[in-house]
């Protein structure tokens, strides 16, 4: 199988109709309820919005172009009054739909939906809004380099061809994007906005900013792209610089260093044989299932790496990845390296990408020397001038490549390990940015705004449009994900670990915990729990009458069947003993879930024998006694008439006052003072004063 890689920097990854609802009202738009699902490979798992569309003109500097519609959908804000200024997420590829990214992003933008609404245009050409697809034969990957050249030449014609009765290729680029975003602000009525662009999106951002800065409200940049840099040039020396640091950390890892070795050398070896003999291996379609053979390159086993690099945690398994293909082992490589293409193709409008690229780019690209010892090289270059060769386009303005200024509220979020749009990116433009911040996330790759903190920073960052009063110190939490040494999941020596992994133990012990009770409860079910889960409770006596009151609340959970010695002591329930300063303390034994039915009782009976008495003064912790009168009010009187009810509760006085019960409570009237009353468990033999 062949493959193609285009110049994509994806950010995170349309609508079917819900059942009629009432119309929302905003502007001049009326949206009604819709769903809006996920594509790719990962299962549907839809998310309630509003939709509606809006018609632009496809060319517009001529109103006689055809018409085309664009999909929006709101997110509406939970406040019944949401503020005038909505969010606008951008989406990144070129070629992403908003609309199908909202399910990674929902959960980020959770806190900003209290009082403001959430809009997600599709890009024209994206999505649902005359989406523009090249057709692509089979034999040809979506993620790769080294598709070529007069291959990539043909493709474009044929491309071109398809589609030249539904889209002018010459207008699907960020310009007209910027046009189409300021009409959609118009028709909801909104003064300004508050701009979200990820990836490919911060281009977007910056251009609308450029050209209507009076709009904009607060300018969130992730994963940023200058506007100065010719995209897809730096591809390669992106890639290298991140795969040496990731890969590096590995070698330096005391476990991961054990089980790989080197991983970039590993990595650069295999490139190697597969450069000077490409070879099939075993895999399986990602659609069928089927098993089957597929071609594998340098140029796939790059673009592979490559999209593993995006986040930490595809980024900690490369290792384990490259030393399986290392033994000859092809197919867990092959199936993630299916699984993205997949989503890829699903998610990337790729007529959408080549207008942007060749329109707004290939006419600056060269060749690069300097790119020929890297793993990427120069095969993307090559492929995108011969592409381009053959795409129509037109001129950008002069001013599109000039860096944005100004004084609109930026914030700029950067990961460390990011292949495309590395830190030195958002360096770059903030310095023309006297209101910008630039925030670097620890050990993460490409965007990077949903992780850790990043959704307060983004909400705080929205809600104050000031970047510089933002408290970040949270991000210093942010590490790496851990390197998988098996596919069974990551595995830590317990002995020698670096004090920064620290908060990563003690999360994974909360987790073990966790699971361990979870283990504890499912299998105990059908024999009911081996633990006793009491509760007993004591209060003073009131030594405001002759008469002391006390009470005990015991909650018998699920025991074992098994306890016949805690069954016995069930009878030594409560006895008074002498502490060693001679004030007089109260031993409360846990009575067992599992006692005999009429010590159960009676410990029921004892435990409040006054619980609903007309003219009884609760004692201060009312709240706990409530329940347990609730429970044990009517139990004396259950079946009764009233003339027994009276002399049964007058019996249950006389048996509890004279300690005659099994789970008493001995109130000593003769000393007043403080009572202190001592519980002992059964399980420890324990026992402690409250």
């Amino acid at each position: 199988m062949r493959r193609l890689i285009l110049p994509l920097l994806i950010a995170v990854a349309a609508g079917a109709p819900a059942p009629q609802a009432l119309a929302r009202q905003v502007g001049e738009l009326s949206f009604e309820k819709c769903e809006l699902p996920v594509v790719g490979t990962r299962p549907s798992n839809p998310l309630n919005a509003e939709c509606t569309t809006l018609e632009v003109p496809e060319n517009w500097d001529d109103a006689a172009s055809r018409k085309i519609k664009l999909a929006i959908a709101l997110v509406p804000s939970r406040s019944p009054k949401p503020k005038p200024d909505p969010v606008f997420i951008l989406a990144g590829g070129p070629g992403q739909s908003a609309r199908e990214s909202w399910r990674m992003l929902a959960g980020t933008f959770k806190a900003v939906l209290a009082d403001r609404h959430v809009v997600l245009l599709d890009q024209r050409g994206t999505g649902a809004s005359n989406r523009f697809d090249c057709p692509t034969p089979e034999n040809i990957d979506l993620l790769a380099t080294d598709v070529d050249p007069q291959q990539a030449a043909e493709l474009a014609r044929a491309c071109v061809a398809a589609v030249k009765d539904t889209h002018d290729v010459r207008y699907y680029g960020t310009e007209d994007a910027a046009r189409d975003l300021d009409r959609a602000r118009q028709a909801l009525g909104a003064e300004q906005l508050n701009l979200v662009g990820i990836s490919y999106g911060t281009r977007m951002g910056q251009i609308y900013t450029k050209r209507y800065p009076q709009r904009v409200r607060s300018l969130l940049l992730d994963s940023v792209i200058p506007n100065e840099l010719i995209l897809g040039t730096e591809h390669a020396v992106n890639l290298e610089d991140t795969l040496k640091a990731q890969l590096g950390r590995c070698r330096e890892d005391a476990q991961c260093g054990k089980a790989f070795g080197d991983p970039y050398a590993s990595l650069r070896e295999l490139a190697a044989q597969l450069r000077a003999s490409p070879r099939m291996a075993p895999g399986r379609n990602p659609r069928s299932g089927e098993a089957e053979e597929q071609a594998l390159t340098s140029g796939s086993l790059v673009a592979i790496a490559r999209m593993f690099m995006y986040s930490s945690e595809t980024a900690g398994l490369l290792p384990l990845t490259l030393a399986e293909a290392k033994a000859g082992r092809f197919e867990p490589m092959l199936a993630q390296a299916a699984m993205m293409s997949e989503d890829m193709g699903a998610q990337i409008a790729t007529g959408v990408n080549w207008s942007v690229v060749c329109a707004e780019d290939a006419a600056q690209f060269a060749p690069r020397p300097q790119d020929d010892g890297l793993l990427m090289g120069q095969d993307f270059i090559v492929m995108t001038i011969n592409w381009c060769r053959e795409w129509p386009k037109r001129e950008v303005p002069a001013d599109f490549h000039a860096p944005m200024s100004g004084a609109t509220p930026t914030l700029i979020l950067s990961g460390e390990f990011d292949p495309v749009t590395p830190p030195r990116y958002g360096e770059q433009v903030v310095k023309n940015l006297p209101n910008g911040r630039h925030l670097i996330v620890p050990g993460q790759g490409h965007s990077v705004m949903s992780r850790g903190c990043g959704p307060k920073l983004v909400d705080a960052f929205i809600d104050s449009a000031d970047a510089r009063s933002l408290e970040a110190d949270c991000l210093k939490e942010q590490t790496p994900a851990p390197f998988f040494l098996n596919f069974s999941g990551v595995r830590r020596d317990r002995t020698n670990r670096p004090a920064q992994d620290l908060r990563h133990r003690q999360g994974s012990r909360r987790c073990q915990l966790y699971r361990q009770r979870r283990r504890n409860h499912r299998s105990a079910r059908p024999q009911r729990r081996r633990q006793d889960h009491h509760a007993a409770h004591a209060v003073h006596a009131d030594e405001a009458g002759n008469r002391a009151y006390q009470r005990r609340w015991c909650r018998h959970h699920q025991g074992s069947r098994q306890r016949p010695a805690q069954a016995r002591r069930a009878a030594r329930c409560a006895r008074p003993v002498q502490a060693a300063d001679g004030a007089r303390e109260h031993r409360v034994l846990r009575a067992p879930a599992r006692a005999r039915r009429g010590d159960a009782e009676a410990a029921h009976r004892c435990a409040d024998p006054f619980a609903g008495h007309r003219g009884h003064r609760r004692p201060a912790h009312r709240g706990l006694l409530q329940r347990a009168a609730r429970e044990d009010r009517h139990r004396p009187c259950a079946g009764a008439r009233p003339a027994q009810c009276a002399a049964r509760r007058a019996h249950q006085r006389a048996r509890c006052d004279g300690h005659a019960g099994p789970a008493q409570i001995h109130v000593a009237a003769a000393r007043r003072g403080p009572l202190r009353v001592v519980q002992q468990s059964h399980h420890a033999g324990g026992r402690r004063a409250v």
